[in-house]
């Protein structure tokens, strides 16, 4: 199935100029457009075929019953060592499993694998037993699966005193490109009430076949510690590319030669043809949306802050590495050093260090390709940032925990924390006996809506695209025609099949069959 593409550009008396977007086609998992405020449009984002983007509800999919964001499923974990405590702790730097029952709604899964994981939510909650874990239903028993899923990561709300940032955040990410399912559950270990966590899909194989053509293309996580060395900068021939990204497929002879293809087009390519050169290889239009909604949401610790919590995928049907974002819970304000105001005034071009975001640096900045970001950025706006849309959806999630919580006596934060960071900011107090400020989730909302309405560039109102017909003569040639309102300056058709889009000019001079 092909797509089309429609963008319009409009410019401000002082030159500035917004893009306007719409889209129709098929579900191939094919870039698609940018609403744009376009009134009447229907284009999401990124989609692939199967998928579908915030809901999860294909029939059949029984995974989508377990990350159902409606229901709060007790997960009960039976250890037989009487120090498993102290094996997992021995066990978590070189990621070794250890053996446990779990029960899930009356049916036991015997002896599947447990570890801790994470980072910062593992190093930084000093002795709380609240620690993240891992569930890997097969490490043990081959084809073990809990409702066709067989990895579970179970995350603890950590520098998130509301509970609700990562599943909000995920939902909405997945609204425009793929991303991770999430919900919560209710854990419990050897009779012992551990309270709520965040159930989170990993990215792994079958997260690949739900999203892309196969599961076998090369795959890269942006390493943690390694910041400007993981975001997309050029490393050299004999650079630390394997410390700076960390494979996560099979290992093959030509691992990262791609990812340096990539970095060394992104890095060195002329400004006139970068977009161009780089689309060949990099799915450009996938990581505007990424940045995009890093930004609007706003998530500083990934690309367009700490400059990792990303992967990259080798997708077989394009040949070019698409990006998929990871580890989202610290949206909304949630990161460290992001104050209330610095979280709702973000510029829509922050990057720091700017000079070490190449994408946003060289691309965003220095090509037409800016135009699509401030797109993208005005539908995510338009779209989600209403808190009459976020809140209630926010507030039901914290109606389904809310009693698991208030029970919880593990949880890393008060439960006047949990019932006031849904509207506004509040101080928590970290393990080394640090505090610092986490923004409200209301408060950030309403002032990204507000600075992004009213920048001069991503507050600029763009043009409208409507009435889009197509039609084949006998010939087999294809005419798209359409309504554009706001005094474009340019009309252009952007189509593909699979790979990058090709371009053509749309004309309004009467020589091609429009009035």
């Amino acid at each position: 199935m092909s797509w089309l593409l429609l963008g319009a550009l409009a410019c401000s008396a002082g030159g500035t100029v917004a893009l306007g977007e719409r889209g129709d086609g098929g579900s191939d998992g094919a870039d698609s457009a940018s609403a744009d405020s376009a009134a009447g449009d229907t284009a999401a984002g990124d989609t692939a075929a199967g998928d579908t983007a915030a809901g999860d509800t294909a029939t059949g999919d029984t995974a989508a019953d377990l990350f159902d964001e409606s229901v709060l499923r007790t997960y009960s974990l039976s250890f037989s060592q009487e120090d498993w405590w102290a094996q997992l702790e021995a066990e978590r730097d070189a990621e070794r499993y250890i053996a446990a029952d779990l029960e899930v709604d009356g049916v036991v899964y015997p002896d599947v694998g447990v570890r801790f994981r994470g980072n910062s939510s593992y190093n930084q909650v000093g002795d709380s037993p609240k620690k993240p874990f891992k569930i890997k239903l097969d490490a043990f028993v081959d084809d073990q699966e809990l409702m066709g899923v067989e990895t579970l990561n179970l995350n603890n709300a950590f520098r998130d005193p509301s509970f609700v940032r990562e599943v909000l955040g995920y939902h909405i990410l997945r609204d425009f490109i793929p991303a991770p399912r999430a919900g919560f559950v209710h854990l419990i270990i050897n009779g012992e009430d551990w309270g709520v966590y965040v159930l989170v899909e990993p990215i792994n194989k079958d997260f690949l076949r739900r999203h892309f053509a196969d599961d076998e293309g090369r795959r890269y996580k942006a390493a943690l510690a390694h910041g400007d060395e993981s975001a997309l900068t050029w490393l050299g021939v004999d650079g630390p590319w394997e410390e700076a990204y960390e494979l996560k497929s099979d290992p093959t002879a030509a691992d990262y030669e791609d990812l340096m293809r990539v970095t060394d087009v992104l890095n060195y390519a002329d400004t006139a043809s970068l977009e161009r050169e780089l689309d060949a290889v990099f799915n450009v239009d996938r990581a505007l949306w990424m940045l995009a909604l890093d930004n609007a949401l706003p998530s500083l610790d990934s690309y367009i802050g700490t400059g990792w919590n990303y992967q990259l995928y080798e997708d077989a049907a394009s040949g070019r590495l698409d990006v998929i974002p990871w580890d989202f819970n610290e949206c909304f304000g949630g990161a460290v050093g992001l104050g209330p105001e610095e979280a709702a005034g973000l510029s829509p071009w922050y990057s720091d260090p700017l000079s070490a975001r190449p994408l946003m640096d060289r691309l965003v900045q220095g090509t037409e390709a800016g135009d699509a970001y401030l797109a993208h950025l005005r539908t995510v706006r338009d779209r989600w940032l209403d808190w009459s849309v976020i809140g209630p959806l926010a507030a039901g999630y914290q109606d389904l925990i809310r009693d698991a919580v208030r029970a919880d006596d593990k949880k890393l934060y008060t439960e006047d924390a949990f019932e006031q960071n849904l509207e506004r900011s509040v101080e928590i107090v970290l393990a080394d006996g640090g505090r610092y400020t986490v923004a409200g989730i209301r408060d950030t909302v309403e002032g990204r809506a507000r600075v992004l309405g009213e920048d001069p560039d991503a507050g600029l109102e763009a043009p409208t695209i409507a009435s889009v017909t197509s039609s084949v003569d006998a010939s087999g040639e294809l005419s798209v025609s359409a309504a554009v309102s706001g005094d474009p300056i340019a009309v252009e058709l952007r189509w593909r099949v699979a790979g990058a889009f090709q371009r053509e000019a749309m004309a309004d001079d009467g020589a091609g069959g429009d009035g």
